[in-house]
């Protein structure tokens, strides 16, 4: 399949961010319908165009029995279609039996060409991100379909040879199911056999735009899709690794001790005068900055590195846990990058930052909204409980980082791949108001840090993990002599040829 492009203009994107940030739909616990007939402009926009969407559909039909769009074959290359503001599927309580369903329901006498996507982003040039997409085609190669699915981004955003794929009679089907499980995806399609594969992307507290297309080619055919329903249904599971005790090796950092305060400057964002509203003793940061200081960004930023990320970090990443006062809090910010990290702007060919998480309660609201940022495209938000206490784990890995609330709703973002052995990143933690002028305060009443080693990684890996302030020499050689015994020990225990015979 062709590269597809996406035409929301920048003003767009911002406007729908803002209202992903505001209104941004919790994961329903049961069967969710989120398309009925017809999209509604609250959760679903227009791609490409309205105008030609509103042409060459039944859109404005008051009593239509699905969205009919068809596309005549004189407009060659032309693909219409809707996607969601806000992420339609997250993968919360993603235990090892859980599962997650997209049941998308078809007119099949108006229809013989579509396309589903579900993508870790949105904006312009989202459907070349992470993500999925299946397809239903007419078959180049004779009579009825070809259908398929496919992790993206694939080079040229074209299926790979080898992708699961089928052949049919039939000209569409009436029902698809998309399934997602812990690394892996299966897509059924009435009575057809399902196509079942490996899905990397699918992980706990991933979040997924959709999309839903037809397009036609350069082929001469039309193209007909009728949409009628979609609906997700969850299969919950809680349960999920434990995760190791802190030991020797890998103790619990108090980021908030009297001897962790030395490392802790003082930083402030746009202003030059806020250093007198920010306070930092042991077992408590505080920044309190009135209202009429515009942004109000102030706060403090590490020293030293924070944390020192390699490959290794993706099986046994940091955990932050940070606890806030919410009565005191007004909005948060947490950044990750080089020394003195700022949030600045970021756009499309910069950012300051490697990543970002914030929390902040907008004055009409009764919840916190989380929001995870990493650039320009990358970039979820979703609503918190109403009843949160204020806990917040960070799981911070060598291409990932992971904000969840405690046995609760989270945000899994990406971290900039690097090619080097070494990624050192600092830390920032801001103050914010919900809007400028207004009061810019925050309250940290507990912060630690370790790092999540668990028994499936070996003694010599552990070491390799260790900061070298904290490398134990004579532990390490013992080690080693541990490793060489068992391993001559084994050598000796093992039959020699005339026993075999």
């Amino acid at each position: 399949m062709p590269r597809v492009r996406s035409s929301v203009s920048g003003l767009f994107l911002f406007a729908l961010l803002f209202s992903v940030a505001t209104s941004a739909r919790v994961d329903a616990s049961a069967d969710d319908v989120i398309f009925d007939r017809k999209p509604d402009t609250f959760n679903w926009f227009y791609k490409h165009d309205a105008s030609l969407l509103g042409k060459l559909s039944n859109l404005k039909a008051p009593d239509a029995d699905g969205l009919l769009i068809e596309i005549p074959a004189e407009r060659k290359k032309t693909e219409i279609g809707i996607g969601t503001k806000a992420p339609a599927v997250w993968l919360d309580e993603f235990g090892p039996a859980a599962a997650s369903t997209l049941t998308f329901e078809f007119d099949p006498g108006h229809t013989d060409r579509f396309s589903l996507h579900l993508t870790r982003s949105m904006g312009e040039w989202s459907l070349g991100q992470p993500g999925m997409v299946f397809y239903w085609q007419p078959d180049d190669e004779g009579a009825g379909s070809v259908y398929g699915w496919y992790e993206t981004p694939a080079p040229g955003n074209k299926p790979p040879v080898d992708h699961p794929q089928g052949r049919t009679a039939n000209t569409a089907p009436s029902r698809v199911r998309i399934t997602i499980t812990p690394g892996h995806l299966s897509v059924s399609a009435d009575d057809l056999p399902s196509l079942d594969g490996p899905w990397s992307l699918a992980q706990a507290h991933s979040g997924f735009h959709l999309f839903v297309y037809t397009r036609t080619t350069t082929d001469g055919r039309a193209a007909r899709m009728g949409l009628k329903r979609i609906v997700s249904t969850r299969q919950p599971d809680p349960n999920e690794p434990a995760r190791p005790a802190a030991d020797a090796m890998f103790p619990v950092a108090d980021r908030l001790a009297a001897d962790a305060l030395g490392d802790w400057l003082f930083i402030e964002e746009g202003s030059d005068d806020l250093q007198g509203f920010a306070q930092l003793t042991a077992g408590a940061m505080r920044v309190d900055v009135p209202a009429k200081h515009g942004w109000g960004r102030a706060g403090f930023t590490t020293r030293t590195p924070f944390v020192d990320t390699t490959p290794l970090n993706d099986s046994a990443p940091f955990l932050a846990e940070l606890s806030l006062d919410l009565n005191d809090t007004s909005g948060f910010y947490f950044l990750l990058g080089g020394e003195g990290v700022k949030l600045h702007d970021d756009n499309v060919r910069r950012t300051r930052y490697a990543a970002r998480f914030s929390v902040i309660r907008l004055p009409k609201d009764d919840h916190y909204t989380l929001r995870l940022r990493r650039g320009y495209y990358h970039d979820w938000s979703r609503p918190l409980p109403p009843d949160w206490d204020g806990r917040i784990e960070v799981l911070i890995g060598w291409r990932t980082m992971t904000v969840r609330l405690p046995g609760g709703p989270g945000i899994l973002g990406e971290l900039p791949v690097s090619k080097k052995e070494h990624v050192p990143y600092h830390l920032t933690l801001l103050a914010s108001p919900a809007r400028g002028g207004e009061i810019s305060r925050f309250r940290l009443n507990a912060f630690s840090l370790r790092q999540l080693v668990g028994e499936g990684i070996d003694a010599q890996t552990r070491f390799r993990l260790v900061p070298v302030d904290r490398f134990d020499t004579d532990a390490y050689l013992e080690a080693l002599g541990q490793r060489a015994r068992r391993a001559l020990s084994d050598f000796l225990d093992q039959p020699t040829r005339g026993e075999v015979e």
